[in-house]
């Protein structure tokens, strides 16, 4: 008999899309699988619809707690998962028909992991393709890539990846709670740890929306601790994995990004100007934050104009930038 696989759905608010997300698994052509639901707290009809769902197909577990956030969710799905395999999707995606299929006997071949290719969707319906030349990849490919900026999407999110569960249940690898952006990247590298085989198929098997609200991104009084608790921890890990420090370099052109990234979503927080001016105050005259900046050195231009501006250590200045940079990118995206 073929072996069961889990399927966890972590789901806020998304009673547009759950629907097609679950029968998108409901109609793998892989048939014993296991679809577990987590609804965190949505205060739409997400729900009911999921119940409806449940009502249909004896393979769905639902569960319903509190808005905790999609780590709580995730986690909620694990310990409850039961398939000798586990898979993520996220409630607004969906993956094709043949996925479970193609990708189980390649994990039946040694592969501690399983990854396949993405597609992009825009708000525009434009369709942005992320994937590699097929074969397997080692653990220290994936680690330095993650560092160097290369295959983001692809390499660090767990919606296209096939875990072993005992890997995880031995180890007690869940999705970090305390961290509220780059969650995905810590748990890829909690299992690095344990496991040798990687290997990429040539499918682009799962359509990623990129419409997902970013809200919990939004700078708020807590961001700063989690992001530097975060950046601490991925080099703790890189270290264990790599028996070696990461260079650093590399490490604080990646801590760039997260300065860049809380920058630019602190664009979309409720707060009027003057507060978001206050975030960034406190944000880039932090004492860490500015000694990590002292060491960094600037690959490319658009960085080093980011960087001067975070040395300046004027909130107003970033602001600006990061509004013009974001509203670039935004149009850029769309097409």
């Amino acid at each position: 008999m073929d072996n069961l696989v889990s399927v966890v759905i972590p789901v806020y608010n998304r009673e547009k899309y759950i629907e097609r997300c679950v029968n998108s698994i409901q109609q793998q052509t892989y048939r014993n699988i296991e679809i577990i639901i987590v609804n965190d707290g949505s205060t739409d009809s997400s729900l009911s619809i999921c119940k409806q769902l449940q009502e249909n197909d004896n393979r769905i577990k639902l569960y319903s707690q509190e808005n905790k956030g999609v780590s709580f969710a995730r986690n909620v799905g694990i310990r409850n998962s039961t398939g000798t395999y586990l898979l993520f999707v996220d409630s607004d995606d969906y993956i094709e028909k043949e996925t479970i299929e193609v990708a189980i006997p390649r994990m039946r071949d040694d592969a501690d992991m399983v990854m396949f290719g993405i597609k992009v969707i825009n708000k525009l319906g434009h369709t942005h393709p992320h994937g590699q030349t097929e074969g397997p990849l080692t653990v220290g490919t994936m680690m330095e890539d993650y560092f160097l900026a290369i295959n983001g999407i692809l390499h660090n999110s767990p919606c296209n990846k096939v875990y072993q569960k005992q890997i995880l249940e031995k180890h007690k690898i869940l999705f970090d709670e305390n961290v509220k952006n780059g969650e995905d990247v810590l748990f890829n590298f909690e299992y690095y740890q344990y496991i040798k085989n990687i290997l990429y198929i040539d499918n682009y098997f799962y359509y990623y929306y990129s419409h997902k609200n970013q809200s919990s991104d939004t700078y708020n009084e807590d961001h700063l601790n989690s992001v530097l608790y975060r950046f601490n921890k991925e080099k703790i890990l890189y270290k264990n994995i790599m028996k070696k420090e990461v260079d650093i370099i590399k490490s604080n052109q990646m801590f760039l990004s997260y300065i860049k990234r809380t920058c630019f979503n602190n664009h979309l927080s409720p707060y009027e100007y003057k507060k978001k001016l206050q975030f960034l105050k406190e944000y880039i005259n932090n004492s860490e934050v500015q000694g990590l900046l002292s060491t960094y050195k600037p690959d490319k231009l658009v960085n080093y104009i980011y960087y001067v501006f975070f040395k300046s250590n004027s909130a107003t200045l970033v602001y600006w930038l990061t509004k013009l940079h974001r509203n670039v990118n935004i149009i850029r995206k769309s097409y």
